[in-house]
């Protein structure tokens, strides 16, 4: 299998997988370096999106620079509504604890060595995209993993209405929840992100002043995905350098 200039210097494998956990069978997405030996690993967590191409594609460019990755399908074989919209709906309506139970289990299974390469030794990174930041930290707070937040979302949706039609308060978020993160933690936001405003940015440096937060002038909350019409290729390349750094410095 050749790989592409720019890309990385190893070979890789690929592909949709199942993982049995128990009497259970949990779906990812894993891609590694096609040579035998021991992979620093990171858990990659897609958010709302699913097992979307570039989550897929950041899994591969990561295996081609020496790193394996497993990418959990948090919709358990559910088809993921294209309209965005539609989709985070789905996704914060999917079974409760449903969702904290795959990355846990998945996350034991990691921290166990059980997988083809040993990572019990060194443990695995979590790196979070969009609406995965949330179930992602937690999971990260559990297994003492380095994190990478990729554009999170910072504020949860409100759930619903109340008895007066009024919108009620949404649930904590991440910042709510970074006192419990004490290891490394990288951060990459875009300036103009609409679901992540400033404020919550400051919220989120306050609760972890360990924490690296990179912000990218002028871009929003799409930044890093190129389905996406706010993809912007100079950021993607800019944060994907910073995520390679971070992983080896912290693996």
């Amino acid at each position: 299998m050749s790989v592409l200039k720019g890309e990385g210097t190893y070979p890789i494998l690929f592909d949709t997988t199942s993982i049995p956990i128990r009497a259970l069978t949990h779906t990812a997405y894993v891609a590694r370096p096609d040579r035998a030996g021991d992979w620093p690993t990171a858990m990659v967590v897609g958010g709302s999106k699913g097992l979307s191409s570039p989550i897929r594609d950041l899994c591969r460019r990561l295996a081609r620079h020496g790193f394996a990755t497993v990418a959990p399908d948090l919709y358990s074989g559910r088809k993921v509504p294209e309209d965005p919209a539609e989709a985070s709906l789905a996704f914060h309506e999917l079974p409760s604890g449903e969702v904290g139970r795959i990355l846990t289990d998945i996350g034991r299974h990691l921290a166990d060595g059980r997988g083809p390469w040993a990572t019990e030794e060194k443990g695995f990174a979590v790196i979070a995209a969009q609406s995965g930041a949330l179930p992602g930290l937690r999971t990260a707070v559990e297994f003492g993993s380095p994190m990478v937040m990729m554009a999170p979302a910072l504020r949860e949706p409100s759930p619903g209405l109340d008895a007066d039609f009024n919108l009620l308060p949404p649930p904590p978020g991440v910042p709510d929840e970074l006192a419990g993160m004490v290891e490394p933690l990288l951060g990459l936001i875009g300036r103009n992100d609409d679901v992540s405003p400033p404020g919550d940015v400051a919220a989120a440096r306050k609760m972890a002043p360990h924490s690296q937060w990179v912000i990218y002038e002028g871009l929003g909350h799409d930044f890093l995905d190129d389905n996406e019409p706010g993809f912007d290729q100079a950021a993607f390349t800019d944060a994907f350098g910073r995520i390679v750094e971070f992983l080896t410095k912290n693996l």
